[in-house]
């Protein structure tokens, strides 16, 4: 999951800061009910991406957005 949702935010954010987006935003920081595509499971309890390597994207994001 980490590395699908790094490779979003390279190949499809990035290029949209580049273009003049502002900021994004991920909205399903945990799973609910009928869906799992949140960063953690449903009870909160265990994070299902590696913190490290979102860190580090985040901070490439941030990186570029200070360049524009």
């Amino acid at each position: 999951m980490t590395e699908r949702i790094a490779q979003m935010y390279y190949k499809m954010i990035l290029p949209a800061i580049k273009k003049g987006a502002c900021g994004c935003v991920y909205t399903q920081l945990s799973d609910v009910e009928d869906e799992v595509n949140g960063l953690y499971t449903y009870d909160r309890q265990v994070c299902k991406v590696i913190k490290d390597k979102m860190q580090q994207v985040a901070k490439n994001l941030y990186g570029e957005m200070e360049q524009c």
